[in-house]
Parts: C-alpha cells; structure tokens; sequence
C-alpha cells in the first residue's frame, strides 16, 4: 500500500502535467492564445497561434465530443488535463499553415471572454486587412 501510494504522489507531482492557457501581447500589437504544459518544474509551450486565426470557440459535453469526426486534412490536438473531461472547448484554428483543432478544459467565463478577444482580434485584422 506504501508503494502504491507513493507512486501516485510521484505520478501526479512529477510526471502528470498540468495545462496552462493564457492571452499574452509579445510586442508586435497581435495577441496570441498560448498553451503550456508544466511536467514537475519544466514548464514547455506547446501552442502560440493569434487570436484571429481561431475560428470557432464551441463548448462540447463528452458525447459530442466522442461523436465528432475531426475532418481529415484537419489536424487535432488535445490539452486537456482530465482524460475524458464531462466539458470541454474545441478551438478550431486555420491559418496559412495548418488547420487544426485544439481540445482545451477551460471554465465557461474564460471561454466567453477568449470569444469576446477572438471577435476583436478577428475586427482589427479585417479593418487591417481592408487598409
């Protein structure tokens, strides 16, 4: 029972990681949707897209989420902490390089304001798009 216990400590200190999803401005006036993972004490970034390259922000339960085809030239990523979260967000990302889907647990205040961002985001590279 002493090893079993222990080895969940260790499992879930060290090895499992943990998400972090943040909005952060790197300088060049184009705010990006970064997502880092922290293993123990390495902290990785795993994503960095601009906001306005985010299509959609759509809450989906774990039977839409199982019931979902991921489109085949789209490329689909998950970084969700829970194995099989009861709630999630999938952001559906195009930009001139991939498109992808990107499986995020976030709560539903944060996913209303990263829309809102999304939607100003999307308006200022359109009018940018338009001079």
């Amino acid at each position: 029972l002493f090893v079993l216990v222990t080895a969940l400590l260790i499992y879930t200190k060290f090895i499992f990681p943990s998400f972090v999803y943040d909005v952060i401005d790197d300088g060049s006036d184009v705010p990006l949707f970064v997502v880092r993972q922290i293993t123990g004490k390495r902290v990785t970034t795993l994503c960095r897209i601009e906001l306005s390259e985010i299509v959609s922000v759509k809450h989906e339960t774990r039977a839409e989420r199982r019931a979902h085809k991921t489109p085949r030239d789209y490329k689909k990523y998950v970084y969700a902490p829970t194995m099989s979260p009861a709630e999630n967000y999938r952001l559906t990302v195009i930009n001139r390089y991939e498109r992808a889907e990107i499986i995020i647990e976030i709560s539903d205040e944060l996913a209303e304001l990263l829309r809102e961002m999304v939607k100003e985001a999307r308006a200022m590279k359109a009018s940018e798009d338009e001079e």
